[in-house]
């Protein structure tokens, strides 16, 4: 009987993961962009049909059942290592339950607060944990509320959820859990907030899309005037999806009064099928600054190219540069890629035909559709078959043969030139333009 009271001991702690080890918080922007830490809660969950007992031994009368139907109004702590005190709504002890039967799930809640030229705003957050192997983050795991000078203004996920959750969960004394909320900070201040998670990420962070960060976020950012509180809104809240902090947007160039995002979305020009999609792919540039009577919020459809990104991924920025029409960084990025331009021309060189030889024959003519040079190639060639939405899925074949997936894909995929210094300088030199499409 006592190896037996061992072993269930040792499943029952089994059913929470361990929080003894130092947790890692997310960091952006040199610091600018740090995940906060939040009180570690337990909440004890009945997974099935569960004997309610008179005493906390397995011989004690039952004297209640937990069923489907009032498990949520009822009440669970621990009694000792194998048993779980069970309460009503009101707190009357009505027996115990033994605890191995339970789902033992970690919650966490957040308060916490900033200075606002004044004014006081507060979060105030509990939730489960995120779990990247979950689908998502669901707004029936969490609640928050966004408070100014203690009145409420805003509140997001399930208000319902967040009264059971503070109502049943257990504090972990000491215990630390990391939240789904950042804070906002620029060299003076401390300016908003951003909540959101990646739901593509496994356990190690990384997933179907390694440069990712956030597949989805939501901005808090108290943004009315000092000098004219009245004129403008009391806090900024927009969702964003798609952020790149680590591969694009750690590395643009801001003023240490700005924090940047870079939201990313679907680019769909050059291939059709689902398969071929950039899904998070093409930026888009946020630029928060914080100023002397307001913090601004300022979107823009472009971000701005510099080296360090031309330096970290040329193929990447080489792609960004094609589709926002940006041909200086687009030279600078081409630069680097020498030797894979004349691996290209060796192995796939017949694939090489120059934009004037289809569709922009006439010196006039600024505004490329792409496609259709690639179907016109495809007919010259005669490799065209009788129904083939992809026409230049031939010549991706060819380079992918002799090149780096990575390379192909950024650099033709994903702009439709064929890798040549011949092609890409005709391009550039003669300033033309793509015709994009919406699929």
């Amino acid at each position: 009987m006592k190896s037996k009271t061992i072993l269930l001991s040792i499943f029952a702690l089994m059913l929470l993961p361990s929080t003894s080890k130092a947790i890692e918080l997310a960091s952006y922007q040199n610091g600018q962009v740090e995940q906060i830490a939040g009180q570690a809660h337990t909440i004890y969950i009945a997974i099935d049909r569960i004997k309610i007992r008179n005493t906390s031994s397995l011989e004690s009368k039952q004297v209640g059942l937990i069923t489907e139907e009032n498990r949520d109004s009822l009440f669970f702590k621990s009694h000792n290592d194998l048993w779980l005190e069970v309460t009503d709504s009101e707190g009357r002890h009505l027996g115990y339950s033994y605890k191995s039967v339970f789902h033992k799930k970690p919650v966490v809640s957040l308060s916490t607060g900033l200075n606002y030229f004044g004014d006081k705003y507060n979060i105030e957050f509990v939730g489960y944990i995120f779990d990247p192997t979950e689908d998502s983050y669901r707004q029936s795991f969490y609640y928050y509320q966004v408070f100014k000078n203690g009145e409420p203004i805003f509140s997001k996920g399930r208000e319902s959820i967040g009264k059971i959750l503070r109502k049943k969960m257990i504090r972990d004394q000491g215990e630390v859990f990391p939240t789904q909320f950042h804070l906002l900070k620029t060299d003076s201040r401390s300016i908003g907030w951003l909540f959101g998670w990646n739901k593509h990420a496994d356990e190690e962070g990384k997933g179907y899309y390694p440069d990712l960060d956030f597949s989805f976020a939501r901005a808090l950012i108290p943004s009315h005037d000092r000098l004219n509180k009245n004129s403008e809104t009391e806090l900024y809240t927009t969702e964003y999806y798609g952020l790149k902090f680590k591969s694009i947007a750690d590395l643009l160039d801001h003023e240490k009064n700005q924090i940047l995002l870079t939201p990313v979305t679907y680019h769909l020009h050059l291939f059709a099928c689902n398969a071929c999609s950039g899904k998070y792919y093409m930026p888009s540039e946020v630029l928060i600054t914080a100023g002397e009577s307001r913090t601004t919020v300022k979107n823009s459809k472009k971000i701005t190219i510099n080296l360090k990104l031309v330096d970290k991924n040329p193929e990447y920025a080489f792609a960004i540069a094609f589709n926002q029409d940006d041909h200086a960084a687009m030279k600078v990025a081409a630069s680097q890629f020498d030797e894979q331009f004349k691996i290209a021309s060796e192995h796939c060189g017949k694939y090489d035909v120059s934009l004037k030889q289809t569709i922009a024959s006439s010196e006039y003519t600024f505004f490329i559709d792409i496609k259709e040079h690639w179907t016109l190639i495809d007919q010259r060639l005669r490799i065209k078959k009788e129904y083939d939405p992809i026409s230049s899925r031939y010549a991706a074949e060819c380079l992918y043969e002799v090149l780096p997936p990575d390379f192909v894909w950024h650099v033709f995929y994903r702009t439709g030139l064929f890798p040549s210094r011949k092609s890409v300088d005709e391009y550039i030199d003669h300033k033309y333009m793509i015709t994009l499409y919406t699929y």
